[in-house]
């Protein structure tokens, strides 16, 4: 009854699918195990973030299996390395279409790394479900039909970040970001929510991402005198960018993204973390979030699990369980293993995910929306819920 319990929580909903008598129920018997790709960073600069999308899916996936789909088949999960590589994720993604005949696909979990994979499922008629955080991965909807994504979306962020700065009645902030499609991405979010908002935004850099050093940039930002540093990067270039401003003197406000990468930023940038701000869904601080619905719990229950599995939790972790789940309850939906069936349940569903509440529709392919986002300050070491 525990390990049930466990797979309702993860699932949030899909077995209440499958008590309704929907599709999954009338599927046809067949053997065999259905493949889902995940194509994730295990090696090169995104590595961190990747490890912690496998971490999640291989905890998960055993609950799911315990359960079955379309009459009791197992889920099998094909794990390959892209290398942070945007070359590397869409020869991996052939790979796994033509060779290992996936049905969805978990991943790419970087922007870079996503883009290029989800114009090419577009055109293979393959779902995928991102980590990434750029909108232009699932965005025009009409021409990434096949593209989801789980993580906040840029605008949603972006807008958190200002209102967290207005309350602090600050006027002048310097923005950060990093040369690519994360960075562009992020900015034309963040520089219009600015504006409109009433900040002055002093001056913007934008920086290499391989670069081991970020006093340069932080430096010019930080001689305009800005009240605050808002900042779009992750693990390890945002500890890094942690570091520098806090050599540079700088006292004020320092509000991350969600990107920055969780406990791998508070680790990189120790001592120079202290204070510093994130926008991010509001697991990563869920044992301070009281409550005792069935979606509450199942966060608490997967924090936890992770946690003791892997010794600390991971920010980026529930991402790829959301992925996973979204796929695995639009098979159950769609009561087929086919590719074009699972896209068109996966645009059609709603759920109280692990990172919060997801709504696709056939105009909404983004991540999670932005209610579930809350601010995180980094406390003698650890994210705390931001007052």
């Amino acid at each position: 009854m525990r390990r049930r319990a466990m797979l309702t929580a993860v699932l949030l909903g899909c077995l209440s699918l499958l008590a309704a008598g929907c599709a999954a129920s009338e599927a046809p018997a067949r053997d065999g195990k259905i493949p889902i790709g995940v194509n994730v960073e295990l090696t090169g600069p995104a590595s961190l973030l990747g490890a912690s999308y496998k971490n999640a899916v291989d905890l998960i996936v055993g609950d799911i299996n315990r359960q079955g789909v379309l009459g009791g088949r197992q889920i099998e999960l094909v794990v390959r390395d892209n290398k942070s590589d945007p070359a590397e994720a869409t020869r991996v993604a052939k790979n796994l279409w033509d060779n290992e005949k996936i049905v969805a696909m978990v991943g790419p979990g970087t922007s870079p790394t996503a883009l290029p994979v989800a114009q090419e499922a577009e055109r293979r008629q393959v779902p995928l479900v991102s980590m990434a955080s750029s909108g232009a991965v699932v965005n025009p909807v009409e021409q990434r039909r096949y593209a989801f994504k789980t993580s906040p979306n840029n605008d949603d962020m972006a807008d958190v970040q200002v209102r967290e700065l207005t309350e602090r009645k600050v006027g002048r902030v310097a923005y950060i970001a990093p040369a690519n499609a994360y960075g562009d991405a992020s900015e034309a979010a963040f520089l219009p929510a600015a504006r409109q908002a009433g900040l002055q935004v002093v001056g913007v850099e934008r920086f290499n991402d391989k670069d081991k050093d970020y006093t340069v940039p932080v430096t010019k930002l930080a001689a305009k005198r800005p009240q605050a540093f808002a900042v779009a990067a992750i693990s390890p270039q945002s500890s890094l960018i942690a570091k520098a401003i806090k050599t540079t003197g700088f006292a004020g406000p320092v509000i991350f993204e969600a990107g920055a990468g969780a406990e791998l930023f508070v680790k990189g940038a120790g001592s120079a973390s202290e204070g510093m701000l994130m926008v991010h869904p509001a697991i990563l601080a869920i044992d301070q979030v009281a409550g005792t619905t069935p979606e509450l719990l199942a966060r608490k229950r997967f924090f936890r699990d992770y946690a003791t599995r892997h010794g600390q939790f991971s920010g980026f972790a529930s991402y790829a369980a959301d992925a996973l789940t979204a796929i695995v309850r639009a098979i159950d939906a769609a009561g087929s293993d086919d590719p074009r069936k699972i896209r068109d349940a996966i645009e059609r569903q709603g759920f109280d995910g692990l990172t919060g509440r997801f709504a696709f529709s056939d105009r909404f392919h983004g991540g999670v929306v932005k209610d579930s986002l809350t601010v995180v300050a980094v406390r003698n070491g650890k994210w705390t819920l931001a007052d």
